[in-house]
């Protein structure tokens, strides 16, 4: 593709969406960050680190070069849907490259599609960057899928340059090292999906209020560490509570008293993470209660975490 997969990007983030929900427990993301040669947006299934990776030690990562483009390096608007149908007709036919490869994956009456399309092939994502859109796509075999993607692009993707290249990645570094966003692009996917939502309930952000957050550690000792630390500074201890878990265990609140703003929370989840985690400890995210209703936002389950389950 004449650029390396695992460029290491300089994240500058200038705009975030929420891309959609695919079945089960994906979740699609989209964000857009500068990189070393221009912007580029990423979308990408943030939840596919619950399947069995081992299983899928392929890398393809297929696509176009765009006919027109803004100055940014993105499609045109009016190019995209032809984009987002020639991506699904690579997609289907990969999966049914896989299935004449693999005979014993065949649907069956008591397969869902969805478990049997898994057996063979995950898009995890895709890259646009420089007038390229690209599909990142992991698989079980590599049997026959650049003469069957040939026959695609001739047909359904005529007039554009394509490019089909595979390599071993068994660790997903791609997805987890280029694809999945940083800790300073998640905070801010996080922050931004957080306080969208509240504007959207009504709530007036320009109203102060407390905001609570939820710390976790190891330890009871790196707990008391932490609260000794950040009693120094302008947050209030609300609650110390021992969670039945076996690690993560020992929970501490804590309360601040403010507006909130996308800059604010970015520079205060920013600090917290970075301070729990220098007391070994884990941000867990942060809640409020929405002014002028009965409801409380809320924001948990360690939104800004790096992906887990990882296959070594």
């Amino acid at each position: 593709m004449g650029r390396s997969l695992h460029r290491k990007a300089v994240l500058i983030i200038l705009f975030i969406a929420v891309f959609g929900h695919g079945r089960g427990q994906d979740r699609w993301d989209a964000y857009v960050a500068r990189y070393e040669a221009g912007l580029g947006s990423v979308i990408l299934n943030m939840h596919v680190q619950d399947e069995d990776r081992s299983s899928f030690p392929y890398l393809l990562v297929t696509g176009v070069d765009c006919k027109e483009c803004t100055g940014d390096g993105f499609p045109l608007r009016r190019e995209y849907k032809r984009l987002y149908r020639l991506s699904d007709e690579v997609n289907r036919h990969v999966l049914q490259t896989l299935t004449m490869a693999q005979p014993e994956l065949r649907s069956t009456e008591q397969g869902s599609t969805t478990d049997i399309e898994r057996n063979r092939a995950i898009l995890v994502g895709n890259f646009t960057h420089l007038c390229q859109r690209l599909d990142y796509i992991y698989l079980a075999d590599t049997t026959g899928i650049r003469s069957s993607l040939k026959e695609v692009y001739g047909k359904f993707g005529r007039g554009y340059a394509y490019h089909i290249q595979f390599q071993r990645d068994p660790e997903w570094d791609a997805y987890k090292n280029f694809l999945y966003p940083n800790e300073s692009v998640r905070i801010f996917m996080m922050n931004n999906r957080a306080i969208t939502r509240m504007r959207d309930a009504g709530d007036v952000l320009s109203r102060p209020r407390f905001v609570e957050h939820l710390i976790y550690f190891d330890t009871i000792e790196d707990r008391e560490l932490f609260i000794r630390y950040i009693g120094r500074m302008k947050y209030d201890i609300k609650e110390e509570r021992d969670m039945r878990r076996d690690n993560l265990r020992y929970q501490v609140r804590l309360a601040r008293f403010g507006t909130v703003s996308l800059e604010e929370m970015n520079d205060q989840t920013t600090y917290l993470s970075t301070k729990a985690r220098d007391f070994n400890g884990t941000y867990d995210g942060w809640d409020t209660k929405l002014i002028g209703t009965k409801q409380q936002f809320r924001l948990l389950h360690n939104s800004i975490a790096e992906p887990t389950n990882t296959a070594k």
